[in-house]
């Protein structure tokens, strides 16, 4: 799995402070790339499902029974990812909806968990949809 390439049109990209590797998303899969590594030649530090290394908390409706499961898990194909220093973590967007690794925490690399959070209009009104 060491000498596999990034691919290109990539989903996103995410550099993770927790243990400085970069992650490079695309449909189903997340290659993790060491960026310390560029001198010895080396790339990908491995090729991974999403739900492998970013699994879902599924979201629990207020009478106790599970969100629609469409809506509620993230498998992968998301539309971008990005860290918030302001809420210190990560955030995926697959259309309209916004989901947070409420796991995060900056002293456990790689501990991650995915929760469907809301619709982006709904957290930040303050960005506009343009065409």
């Amino acid at each position: 799995m060491g000498n596999e390439s990034i691919p290109d049109d990539i989903d996103g990209v995410l550099f993770d402070n927790r243990d400085s590797l970069m992650y490079f998303f695309k449909g189903d899969w997340v290659w993790i790339y060491n960026p310390l590594e560029i001198g010895r030649n080396a790339c990908c530090e491995g090729k991974f499902l999403f739900t492998t290394l970013f699994p879902s908390n599924p979201t629990i409706s207020p009478d106790g029974m599970t969100a629609d499961p469409y809506e509620a898990t993230l498998t992968g194909n998301i539309d971008s990812v990005f860290y918030s220093y302001h809420q210190n973590t990560i955030f995926f967007f697959k259309g309209e909806l916004v989901y947070r690794n409420e796991a995060y925490s900056e002293q456990l690399a790689r501990v991650n968990r995915v929760q469907r959070e809301d619709y982006w209009y709904h957290i930040w009104r303050d960005i506009c949809d343009v065409e």
